[in-house]
């Protein structure tokens, strides 16, 4: 969880401030997920403390970099500034769901298979289909 922790925070910072200077939002959102699809991959394959540890960094600057710079293209994204708070209201409540939903989820993927293999491949598998659903999102043209 250190490890995690520390390369969230710091891919959170560093990404924002890339994302602002670039304005890539797009793809450096579907890198990230991209990030955290590889960690999961990783650990799935070799469950050692070394590639734990990896993987946990890794999982860090994906995750840390998808929330600060997804965040921000979904608001680029959103269509009109009148009704921003309730759409990211909207984007809060299914982010929310996830959390409350992913232990449930993940117990049962657990209990299925007696390990947590499953739990990182099902991780993975989730966020190379965020990676491909952000890519084929339209960016809002610069006026």
């Amino acid at each position: 969880m250190v490890v995690y922790t520390v390369f969230v925070v710091v891919a959170s910072v560093v990404a924002g401030l890339v994302s602002d200077r670039l304005q890539r939002r797009r793809v450096l959102t579907v890198a990230a997920a991209l990030v955290q699809a590889i960690s999961g991959i990783l650990i799935t394959v070799s469950p050692t403390f070394t590639m734990t540890m990896v993987a946990a960094a890794l999982m860090g600057v994906g995750y840390g970099a998808f929330m600060t710079v997804g965040l921000a293209f979904a608001t680029d994204l959103l269509p009109s500034g009148r009704n921003n708070a309730r759409d990211l209201g909207v984007v809060n409540v299914i982010a929310a769901l996830g959390q409350l939903l992913g232990p449930t989820i993940g117990a049962g993927l657990v209990a299925l298979v007696g390990g947590f293999w499953l739990v990182f491949a099902a991780a993975s598998a989730l966020s190379l289909v965020g990676a491909v659903l952000t890519a084929l999102a339209r960016e809002r043209n610069a006026a």
